[in-house]
């Protein structure tokens, strides 16, 4: 009997083996990612060892790679460690989940295009000095961050950014945003001071300040058309006036 159980708990062992061997490690990264998730309509029955992860739901893949996960609204409570993430994925789209903790951005995978994660519970600071160059789209906003960012060294590639509704503060900084940038949301924190407005790249179109505490004079070289101010700051030719600081 009992040789009888030995086998059988060595064929276990065996099988096992044979599956962890099997997955390919885009399937392994991604039950790193989702391993720790919990809430009643957050884990799908796809995300499995035994269901390939090209088949997983919320899952796209191109080829044989994880290339988009999509799991909005997924009511999914825990954390978001990126260095779990399968390295040739292009998109995360994590809106209005219930994650939390710090948002670590400097590890995200350099392939990285579109990373989407608005309206869940990040808090902490935010480094966006060390984005994938890639990187085109930044959905940040409301969450919890909190703290001054910096955006002097955003990525190259960068074209929208969304930080409204968290509790940013400081004086942005506005003097080396990328050149191709298109929109910036920044609009519903706590930011303070007198931004500098001069010298903006000419393909914005779009910078959203409005809710925040902004005071002074700013010479702008841009259109007011751009410009969406809090309601005590108004825009004319060449400069933006709010109250005084």
């Amino acid at each position: 009997m009992l040789a009888t159980r030995n086998i059988a708990a060595i064929l276990g062992f065996l099988c096992l083996a044979t599956v962890a061997v099997s997955l390919s490690p885009d399937h392994t990264a991604m039950l790193r990612f989702t391993g720790s998730w919990s809430g009643q309509t957050c884990r799908d029955a796809s995300w499995t060892t035994s269901t390939p992860v090209c088949q997983w739901n919320g899952v796209t893949c191109t080829g044989d790679r994880v290339s988009t996960f999509d799991w909005e609204n997924g009511g999914c409570v825990g954390t978001f460690n990126a260095s779990n993430l399968p390295t040739a994925i292009q998109k995360v789209l994590l809106f209005y989940n219930q994650l939390s903790g710090v948002l670590d951005l400097t590890m995200l995978p350099v392939t990285l295009q579109v990373l989407g994660v608005d309206g869940n519970a990040f808090t902490g600071t935010l480094d966006l000095t060390q984005l994938p160059a890639g990187l085109e789209s930044l959905f940040l906003a409301g969450n919890q961050f909190y703290g001054v960012p910096n955006m002097t060294k955003l990525g190259a590639g960068l074209k929208h950014l969304y930080l409204s509704g968290n509790q940013l503060s400081g004086t942005p900084d506005f003097s080396s945003l990328p050149s191709g940038i298109k929109t910036l949301y920044l609009y519903n924190n706590q930011f303070s001071g007198t931004p500098y407005l001069f010298g903006l790249p000419t393909g914005l179109q779009g910078l959203y300040l409005e809710g925040n505490d902004f005071c002074g004079y700013a010479p702008t070289d841009a259109s007011c058309d751009i410009l969406s101010l809090p309601t005590n700051c108004t825009c004319s030719l060449l400069n933006v006036t709010c109250p005084a600081c």
